[in-house]
């Protein structure tokens, strides 16, 4: 299962920078809102998000995904944004 790895690797890179973190898969239509209910569900404090920064128009834009939670979660964003192709270690 692709999700799996993902996760797993997210995870591993969490642990290898000392934080604490919870993990969960969950199949839903919107991904965004899946991330929103499931906050609101676990009374998560901090909501950490990976993005790709892309040029539109003359601003940068972080995603619609990354733009909905910021204007509805009640939670603290944290929007990480790292170069292509980082492996690197902490």
């Amino acid at each position: 299962m692709v999700a799996r790895q993902v996760v797993d690797d997210a995870l591993a890179l969490a642990r290898e920078m000392d934080v604490r973190s919870e993990t969960a898969i969950r199949i839903g239509i919107s991904v965004p809102r899946e991330i929103l209910a499931l906050s609101r569900e676990a009374g998560a404090d901090l909501i950490v998000l990976p993005a790709s920064l892309r040029q539109l128009s003359e601003r940068p834009f972080l995603g619609y995904g990354v733009e909905y939670l910021l204007r509805n979660s009640e939670s603290t964003i944290v929007v990480v944004s790292l170069p292509g192709g980082w492996r690197g270690h902490v």
